[in-house]
């Protein structure tokens, strides 16, 4: 059996190729549009550069001209597909699913369009409170609707009268998304193209269309789907047509994540982070700290692991990315998988901390990959630390020479489940003395992802993340599964902006160690909740969050929550006074802010002598 599911792409996403599903970019010619490594709409009989106009169909018009399949044909696009399975139970015809492991579809979905005995499938019936006539009307330009019913009503008696009843429904089938029979694909196929063509031919003004509106034959196409399955019913009621759920992939996390270029050439520097939105702003500092200290031949390649970050964020960031040649970011949704895992009461970070641990899912075709904390600062470019020595060693960073004072003194903890530090770490992560003076910090990580067994790795590191119980979260799992197999970095690619003090009780080796690399820091880290210079505190390095922060769009957002926190915890009459503080503060630590600081102060000043 022959069967061909073409999956529509019009620029990189998670792939989901193999067995009967095959990638297709749309709108390849045309010259807005990057070229995927994948088959394009432009080959053969085409209509590629019309896809501003026809959207999907422009796939649908190459596969019924060009595909070689002979038993079915069928569509999805890249972030939406049938659920052919039908694992899912839900009145609603899309569901928005949360976690996509693409090998496992491509081979259920596979093995089951490869045995079916169907005709059709298409979506679940999408209901709403219109019908689907004064739907359209309502989004969209009423003419050409319109102008369809008489094209139809003229042309296609047998399937106007499947029209009327369609449009007077409150039903449809949502994304131009199906499987058919080959003959009954063909038989559609004519009969669609033939009524779009002579409805672009017709003379309507659409000189004001909005590119959205451009996208005017889709939009019809779509409900012209529900129209011809509808007829194909009433004609042909033996026909078997199976319903299935749409998944939606949109805000899900997807993988492993293979997109159309090479992320293993020699130029290539692959780093990930993760955050949610609270943590953007930081996000946007230490991307633009990143790659300022870039070199020109290398290419960056940035994974955003992210939780509930906006689309306008994501467009922000984005921007600061595009001011630098050779670097490329890439938004991952990540959801909130670990939000009902563990966190200390004495410790509150956000549980995406935890969201490193998709890594392993995510990238098993990288070599390596280097993960960041959002809440670094880059000093130096990081080419040299990526393509650090590993052996066969599967993981690389900086030990955490602060955790190690627990080999000099005893340290209790206010966490009522682990109240002694050293023996949490000697019998609850298992660490010997020689691992707990090499314990890491994970906020620089290198890891050897061609050594690492993937699947494992994942599955286990996620279950004792969603399961466990740890001091220090995903920290201490990572130090606990990796003991055996970790490589040590040079403490200069993460170091704390803790005062000197707070190594005094470090074993002495390990207090030199930071001292030196505190004069000539690599990696710069605020990891510590008291040393965080966007929480108005005067702490070292401030001044360089603060000198590549004003280089970002987030600048004053973080100074306005600074002011905002002030006014809350102030009475009114102390307000303007720690205003004025918070102005002194970042005069003092970011020369660029001075001449507009200067004017506020002059202006200011000027309205108190007249009052």
């Amino acid at each position: 059996m022959s069967i061909q599911v073409f999956v529509a792409y019009h620029a990189d996403a998670p792939i989901v190729s193999g067995s009967v599903f095959h990638p297709i970019q749309v709108g390849r010619s045309l010259k807005s549009r990057p070229r995927l490594s994948m088959i394009g709409d432009d080959t053969g009989d085409n209509i590629s550069t019309r896809n501003n106009e026809y959207c999907e169909l422009t796939a649908i018009y190459w596969a019924w001209k060009n595909s070689t399949a002979d038993e079915y044909v069928g569509l999805m696009h890249y972030r939406r597909f049938l659920d052919f399975e039908g694992a899912f139970d839900s009145e609603k015809a899309e569901v928005f699913v949360g976690e996509f492991d693409i090998n496992r579809y491509v081979n259920h979905a596979s093995e089951i369009v490869s045995s079916t005995s169907a005709d059709i499938f298409v979506p679940k019936p999408f209901k709403m409170t219109q019908t689907v006539w004064d739907n359209y009307c309502t989004g969209h330009q009423e003419q050409d609707l319109c102008a369809v019913r008489e094209i139809l009503k003229d042309g296609s008696p047998a399937i106007f009268e499947a029209f009327e009843e369609t449009l007077a429904s409150k039903e449809i089938y949502l994304g131009n998304i199906f499987l058919m029979k080959r003959n009954l694909f063909n038989e559609y196929c004519e009969w669609l193209f033939d009524v779009l063509e002579k409805l672009e031919k017709l003379k309507l003004n659409r000189e004001y269309y909005s590119p959205y509106q451009s996208r005017y034959l889709g939009f019809i196409a779509e409900r012209l789907l529900t129209v011809y399955v509808n007829y194909l019913h009433r004609k042909q009621p033996e026909l078997r047509i199976e319903h299935r759920h749409i998944l939606n992939i949109s805000n899900a996390i997807a993988y492993p994540y293979r997109l159309s270029k090479d992320f293993n050439t020699e130029e290539s520097v692959n780093i990930v982070f993760a955050a949610d939105r609270a943590y953007v702003p930081h996000s946007a500092a230490m991307i633009h700290s990143l790659l300022q200290s870039k070199t020109e031949n290398a290419e960056y390649n940035l994974f955003f692991l992210a939780t509930d970050v906006d689309a306008k964020a994501r467009e922000l960031l984005q921007l600061i990315v595009s001011r630098f040649d050779r670097s490329n970011l890439f938004f991952i949704n990540v959801g909130e998988y670990f939000e009902k895992s563990y966190k200390s009461p004495t410790r509150t970070p956000s549980n995406a901390t935890y969201n490193r641990f998709f890594i392993f899912d995510l990238f098993p075709h990288l070599d390596r990959i280097l993960y960041l904390d959002c809440d670094t600062i880059v000093l130096e470019c990081v080419e040299e630390l990526f393509n650090t020595p590993m052996g066969n060693a599967l993981l690389a960073g900086v030990p955490d020479v602060i955790m190690t004072r627990t080999l000099n003194i005893q340290v209790t903890t206010k966490d009522p489940n682990f109240p002694d530090l050293y023996n949490y770490q000697r019998s609850e992560l298992g660490l010997s003395d020689v691992q707990i003076n090499n314990y890491v910090n994970a906020g620089v990580l290198l890891f050897n992802l061609k050594r690492i067994d993937a699947k494992k790795c994942s599955r286990e590191l996620k279950e004792k993340g969603l399961k466990g119980k740890c001091l220090f979260r995903d920290q201490d799992i990572l130090n606990s599964y990796f003991k055996e197999e970790m490589v040590v970095l040079p403490s200069r690619y993460n170091v704390f902006n803790t005062f000197s003090d707070g190594y005094s009780k470090v074993p002495r080796r390990n207090y030199d160690s930071a001292m030196a690399a505190k004069k000539n820091p690599a990696i710069v880290h605020f990891a510590a909740e008291g040393f965080k210079p966007w929480n108005n505190q005067s702490v070292p390095f401030a001044d360089l969050y603060w000198k590549h922060l004003l280089c970002t769009p987030f600048y004053s957002e973080v100074v306005s929550k600074l002011v905002r926190t002030e006014i809350r915890e102030s009475s009114k009459v102390d307000v303007g006074r720690r205003i004025y503080r918070i102005g002194e503060y970042i005069y003092d630590r970011v020369p660029a802010t001075r001449p507009i600081l200067s004017r506020i102060d002059f202006i200011l000043k000027s309205i108190a002598k007249r009052t």
